[in-house]
């Protein structure tokens, strides 16, 4: 399209979703959407993340089963994925690149861009929900396993806690919960911190009767607090969720 000016951000990533309609695109598409939201300008950052965010809220929760299935004839393009569709994806660029920190440390945080626009809690009740839930779980595990990396952990810490924070009572959520619970002892002040606050925003939203643990939180200097205490409270945090 002649009229589309390509270096401006609002008017390129609109069109660029209907790519990740079609299948033969899609996982391309959404490796460099990956990229651009983990980008360096706020532009990009701000137009791609939008882009996304809007486009995912038209994709349907389960195929739409009041028209029929495409044909061979039927144009890619034409055919609106579904929302179990676009995280089976998303789920295979993430397998492909683990531990390629140009790709899962944007991911990371494209992950948690979709907990906060409630896409993860729609893909939850779909029919394969507690699959592709499992198979995230994993992978976000898997690469930051042992990580070094403050600023891929500390992505990894707002994934665990939208995790934490889902209205289910399933494995995943409590295993997350846990997850975050040790970071509160991790080496570095900052993941320590992150994981604080992360963990009051889970205590506070989705448990009843966790004053104290907030308080906890709260009063606490994750910068200045030694180790020492950050495991005191670990361990005060796995008998509190001990069942």
């Amino acid at each position: 399209d002649e009229r589309l000016v390509w270096s401006n951000p609002a008017e390129v990533y609109p069109r660029m979703m209907h790519a990740l309609s079609i299948p033969t695109f899609r996982a391309n598409v959404l490796v460099g959407l990956v990229v651009s939201v983990g980008g360096l300008t706020e532009s990009l950052v701000r137009h791609s993340s939008t882009s996304l965010i809007t486009y995912l809220s038209t994709l349907p929760s389960t195929p739409d089963l009041t028209h029929p299935p495409p044909s061979s004839s039927t144009p890619e393009s034409t055919v609106l994925p579904t929302l179990t569709d676009f995280f089976t994806t998303l789920l295979d660029v993430f397998s492909a690149h683990l531990r390629n920190d140009r790709v899962t440390v944007p991911l990371l945080d494209v992950i948690d861009l979709l907990f906060g626009c409630d896409a993860v809690d729609r893909v939850k009740d779909s029919e394969r929900g507690d699959e592709v839930l499992g198979r995230l779980y994993e992978l976000c595990r898997a690469e930051v396993e042992r990580s070094k990396d403050v600023k891929k952990v500390g992505c990894a810490v707002k994934v665990f806690c939208g995790f934490a924070s889902l209205e289910t009572q399933s494995e995943i959520k409590k295993k997350s919960l846990r997850k975050v619970v040790m970071y509160l002892a991790h080496p570095y002040p900052r993941i320590r911190r992150a994981a604080a606050e992360g963990l009051y925003m889970v205590v506070t939203t989705t448990l009843d009767e966790v004053e104290e643990v907030e308080q906890l939180l709260l009063e606490t200097d994750w910068y200045e607090t030694g180790i020492v205490f950050a495991f005191v409270v670990r361990v005060g945090f796995n008998l509190f969720w001990n069942e």
